[in-house]
């Protein structure tokens, strides 16, 4: 049925470019997880591109794709992050495991990527293979898998 999105891809924040179409989407998103080090390589995003809008045409990715799927921190240890439309906004959710009864107590952990920590649950951290399944699936389905809990991000500043 082909992808219903063309995609973008932003390593580091800083270079965006579009999927390359002659290279697997999922060994694409493989090598930029598994590149990430927490810190020179510290975050990974894709991001669908407004429908019917080539990649030429945008010109202000920052602003203009305002739905994805980002990852931050290092190949071992990795926190998930969706942004996706809400009722007249965006909300930002974190992405975890679904929790079993006993995982309330464990203790939070602290990501690093760049010169930035977030705290997350434990069931929030992945590896870079865990993560690769998480957005294979959001370049078909721009969701998350079923079975993950979504966790609000509380925006700071």
């Amino acid at each position: 049925k082909g992808m219903r999105s063309k995609f973008a891809l932003s390593s580091n924040n800083r270079v965006w470019m579009e999927l390359h179409p002659d290279v697997s989407a999922d060994e694409q998103i493989q090598r930029g997880l598994s590149a990430l080090d927490g810190r020179e390589r510290a975050s990974f995003i894709l991001a669908p591109l407004p429908f019917g809008r080539p990649w030429v045409d945008i010109k202000d990715p920052w602003n203009e794709l305002d739905t994805y799927m980002q990852a931050a921190g290092s190949s071992g240890g990795m926190t998930v992050e969706i942004r996706r439309k809400a009722e007249g906004h965006f909300e930002q959710l974190v992405v975890g495991r679904a929790r079993s009864e006993t995982s309330a107590d464990e203790p939070q952990t602290a990501i690093h990527w760049g010169g930035h920590s977030v705290t997350v649950e434990r069931n929030e951290v992945f590896t870079a293979d865990e993560a690769v399944q998480l957005f294979t699936n959001y370049l078909v389905n721009e969701a998350v898998l079923s079975g993950y809990s979504l966790r609000p991000l509380a925006m700071s500043g």
